[in-house]
């Protein structure tokens, strides 16, 4: 009998840094345990199909190898992916590396094609790209003798073809940051696009590289990217709450944010995904069935407004499902945590997302856990 989930994935967790909600802390203030649960419960039987998922697929930036020590990041991935593997059993693991992951990918392509340097392997991408040699993957985040053949890496995406519709999966990173407008904007082909943005990648979101510039750009990357955090996240609103009152009132922010997210597209964003998707994947007799397109990355993600969720390529439609991230963004906000999956029932397949979000306070709103989490993890790390 099939397994009533027939995919589910999962995106930015960066396992290894202290501002996600799953960093493992000796404390109970994360929410491993609770996700855990949660897609346990998502996964639950009904009498037709067998209780389980058949495909976990972890859409990049899971292991976080560009803001916590190698150490911290691969011991937090086993905290987490451990327990998950062995609730859930997953006939099968699909990982695609993101950016802060990308090392990763490095490194197993230059195990299995036996090469001392990145640039020399070839082709570092293609729409067939997979790893066969795994072990590296499986020693550093998965169960010890976790067996290779239920693992598939894969970068930068995977197509899954389920009934009368594709899924493909990428991370997002290759066109919707200052990778596309440096390097990618000027590509043809994948293995193109990773070759102009390989380098920026490895200099920008590998901590432990062992040139000096290049730790210094991480790090000068950091200090900006926090601080820019803060200021658009929580400044900003801070100030316009003082400057109008009650228009910015914490009441009517304290909620469970279960449908509240950033619109995902802009005109910007929206024209990038239509570039990639057609230029540089190819995608063209596959939209002839029911697409869609699942990527991470912008930790703006949600199920979009209707209006907002498709985009339009040779005369079809295309709808997009964007699965968030795991930071803390302040102590008011829950962090846009997503868990995309894909449901069988009696009529058929049918995709979906899942937000975990906080409870609000002293009421007896919907959530799936405590606010207080929130508050001790921002209190933790000292700032947003």
């Amino acid at each position: 009998m099939r397994r009533i989930i027939r995919a589910l994935a999962l995106s930015d967790l960066h396992l290894g840094e202290l501002e996600t909600l799953l960093y493992n802390s000796e404390d109970d203030y994360n929410l491993i345990d609770r996700t855990i649960d949660k897609i346990n419960e998502l996964s639950e039987g009904d009498g037709t199909f067998d209780k389980g998922i058949e495909e976990l697929i972890l859409i990049g930036d899971i292991v976080e190898l560009s803001e916590a020590d190698e150490e911290e990041a691969y011991s937090n991935a086993k905290a987490f992916l451990v327990p998950l593997v062995d609730r859930i059993k997953p006939d099968k693991i699909v990982y695609i590396p993101g950016n802060h992951d990308h090392h990763l990918w490095v490194e197993l392509l230059k195990a299995q094609q036996g090469v001392y340097k990145y640039k020399k392997c070839t082709p570092k991408v293609n729409t067939e790209s997979s790893i066969k040699k795994k072990e590296i993957f499986i020693e550093r985040c998965l169960p010890v003798d976790y067996p290779p053949e239920k693992v598939d890496i894969r970068y930068p995406n995977y197509l899954l073809a389920i009934d009368n519709a594709y899924y493909l999966f990428d991370h997002g990173h290759l066109f919707s940051t200052f990778l596309h407008f440096f390097h990618t904007k000027k590509a043809k082909t994948l293995t193109e696009a990773e070759e102009k943005s390989y380098k920026s990648m490895e200099w920008l979101w590998y901590r432990k590289n062992g040139n000096f510039l290049q730790r210094l750009l991480a790090y000068m990357r950091e200090i900006f990217w926090d601080y820019l955090r803060r200021f658009v996240i929580y400044e900003i609103p801070y100030w316009l709450k003082r400057m109008v009152g009650g228009a910015f009132s914490e009441s009517s922010r304290h909620v469970t944010f279960r449908e509240d997210c950033t619109p995902l597209l802009d005109d910007g964003l929206r024209e990038k995904i239509l570039w990639y998707l057609e230029k540089i994947c190819g995608i063209s007799s596959q939209i002839e069935k029911d697409f869609h397109f699942i990527f991470g990355h912008t930790h703006n993600g949600g199920r979009l407004l209707k209006e907002d969720r498709k985009i339009r390529l040779n005369e079809r439609f295309i709808t997009l499902w964007n699965t968030g991230g795991w930071i803390v963004p302040s102590e008011v906000f829950s962090p846009d945590a997503y868990i995309f999956y894909i449901k069988r029932s009696k009529t058929g397949t049918k995709p979906n997302l899942y937000k975990l979000a906080s409870q609000r306070e002293n009421s007896n709103d919907e959530g799936d856990y405590p606010r207080v989490i929130l508050e001790k993890r921002h209190k933790q790390i000292g700032k947003v």
